[in-house]
């Protein structure tokens, strides 16, 4: 076999390497069929590692567990149209997606070092992963501090009567510090081991992309969480029934707030909107279509969609306000979809996926409403591929309209 490397992948070869292991061992041909065969394989575990952390998020978090209701989250959150989608081409989404899901499953069952291994797995497959291992690293340590909260109420009011000599003794001998850092340390150690590695890397391959960098050039690209905030609207769309009341009410409770968010969204829209070559040239993703729409609408009206935005960034604020490590996710999302000047609906799966997680409660007709979406939004988005065909002028074959 010979392997030969095309500058044009800037992912780390985990995908290929698996192919390759699974032709060697079981002799599955490598035809493009097969090929393509290993996402759908890979789309069942993925749909069985969701139904497993949503059974440990409901007992974790003390929800009243309904089998039937954490399946239907559980078809909801797997179905998601565009994870969905790729599950049927040969793409890293589906293999990247399991093994971020592994690392998150295995953190929540308290294996932590299988955590960190599927991590590591998950960076071989796409650099960015490293965000989620960090995610995963930082949500520990606070999870553990805020069990803790009583202990820390107590040095804290040790400290405010008896003085810090005081504390600093109690927390040596009654509290046994010591021993509570080195559960943590143990804990997490391995999360550190592959960011450490992941650092090593980039100092020796001089930046996170391989390959051809010209079309991945690191940006700040603000406008990508509001476009994300839109993204999680169109695909949880019982949001806008069960939020806008809510929404309104915040507005009109904190007029001063408001402005000033509608202000700062509003000079980020116009001094921080940009689009990739890519984003413009290429008529095989409905970003393209959907970008012209933007950008016709905006030339009329140009901060029309800043209302929609901002309902979006609440309807995501109000999803993990309760808990402690919102802050985590905030810095790991904006950590993969900042830096990226192409709108590409691919880098929103997971940071969509790990938020549709954490929805415990929703009502029957709210997964009604996000089912009867799925269904649509596939059957329409799959029938297109099969039936749209795309000719350029330079390629014989015909192209194929996809996210």
């Amino acid at each position: 076999m010979v392997c030969k490397w095309d500058p044009k992948i800037t992912t780390l070869p985990g995908l290929y390497i698996l192919s390759m292991a699974l032709h060697t061992v079981f002799g599955i041909p490598c035809t493009v069929f097969f090929l393509r065969l290993t996402n759908i394989m890979i789309s069942y575990l993925n749909f069985c590692l969701i139904h497993n952390i949503f059974s440990c998020l409901c007992t974790s978090r003390k929800v009243p567990k309904k089998n039937s209701f954490v399946t239907w989250n559980t078809i909801n959150t797997a179905f998601f149209p565009v994870m969905y989608f790729f599950n049927f081409l040969y793409y890293t989404e589906s293999v990247s997606t399991l093994f971020v899901l592994a690392a998150y499953s295995c953190s929540l069952n308290k294996k932590y070092w299988l955590s960190a291994m599927f991590g590591f797995l998950s960076i071989t497959v796409r650099q960015t992963n490293v965000a989620w291992v960090g995610f995963l690293m930082v949500a520990h340590v606070i999870d553990y501090m805020a069990i803790d909260i009583p202990f820390v109420r107590r040095y804290l009011n040790i400290i405010l009567n008896q003085g810090l000599l005081k504390a600093v003794d109690y927390l040596v001998k009654k509290e046994k510090i010591y021993d509570r850092l080195e559960i943590l340390f143990s804990n997490i150690i391995g999360y550190f081991f592959v960011c450490l590695l992941f650092l090593v890397f980039l100092a020796w391959n001089r930046g996170i992309v391989v390959g051809d960098r010209t079309a991945h050039e690191p940006v700040i690209h603000l406008c990508q969480i509001f476009y994300f905030a839109v993204f999680v609207l169109v695909f949880k769309p019982s949001l806008f029934f069960s939020k806008i009341k809510c929404f309104i009410a915040a507005l009109k409770r904190n007029v001063f707030l408001s402005v000033l968010c509608l202000g700062v969204i509003s000079l980020i829209v116009h001094v921080n909107t940009m689009a990739h070559l890519y984003l413009l040239s290429d008529n095989r993703h409905y970003s393209f279509y959907l970008w012209r729409f933007y950008c016709a609408v905006s030339s009329k009206a140009p901060f029309v969609f800043v209302p929609l935005f901002m309902f979006g960034l609440y309807s995501i604020e109000s999803i993990i306000n309760f808990y402690p490590w919102k802050y985590a996710y905030y810095f790991s999302m904006g950590l993969l979809i900042i830096p990226q000047k192409l709108l590409d609906f691919r880098y929103y799966i997971l940071p969509f996926v790990f938020l549709r997680l954490q929805i415990l409660k929703d009502e029957w007709w709210q997964l009604a409403i996000e089912s009867l979406a799925i269904i649509v939004i596939n059957t329409v988005f799959l029938y297109i591929f099969v039936t749209k065909e795309i000719y350029w002028v330079d390629f014989k074959e015909p192209q194929r309209l996809i996210w």
